[in-house]
């Protein structure tokens, strides 16, 4: 692996990417934040999910994760958009994972937790989440098939799940001139440093 490669697999510098995406800069700064520009805002940084309690819930936990802990998850960050009431649940990977993956018990209780996520937000109305997870751009596709499967599992036991993908992808190569995030409504930003 190059280091331009090994840096754009690294979920802090994929994080940083994130953050000066969404910061709100004077237009005299050479980065551009085209996730502010695009209306999108942080909304917190590793913030408690909770996972519900009911019984079919926990029962698919087991099944699917080996595991029916139902302890909170904390994913990377939230990120809202000022006309969508869809929340990004983001989870940052410096690599994809399969199936068999020990990540899968993280990916599931996300996709459970973010299908509505009022009670994490002590909110009496439902709050719709979207999992969102970064990771390289070789890694995608192969990802975002686990997730969709993933899904299918929870969704065939009865729990209802939350849409997922892998929008941000950074490709090595492009480092040092830019950086592309794709959002799940699969509009691209493209973040280019200033000349």
């Amino acid at each position: 692996m190059t280091s331009d490669a090994v840096l754009v697999s690294d979920p802090v510098f994929q994080l940083n990417v994130l953050l000066w995406a969404l910061e709100d800069l004077p237009e005299v700064i050479a980065v551009r934040p085209v996730l502010c520009m695009a209306g999108y805002e942080l909304e917190s940084l590793g913030r408690r999910l909770l996972v519900p309690a009911e019984e079919p819930t926990v029962s698919a936990l087991r099944d699917i994760a080996g595991s029916a802990d139902r302890s909170p998850c904390r994913p990377d960050l939230c990120i809202d958009h000022q006309d969508d009431p869809v929340t990004l649940v983001v989870e940052l990977k410096s690599h994809g994972f399969s199936p068999d993956s020990s990540n899968v018990r993280q990916a599931a209780k996300l996709i459970v937790a973010s299908h509505d996520l009022s009670a994490s937000y002590a909110e009496t109305q439902p709050r719709p989440g979207h999992v969102v997870y970064g990771t390289v751009e070789s890694d995608a596709a192969r990802l975002a098939e686990t997730l969709r499967a993933l899904s299918a599992s929870v969704a065939s036991k009865g729990v209802s799940a939350a849409e997922t993908s892998t929008p941000l992808r950074i490709h090595p190569a492009c480092r040092s001139q830019c950086d592309e995030v794709c959002l799940p409504d699969e509009r691209c930003h493209l973040a280019s440093r200033a000349r």
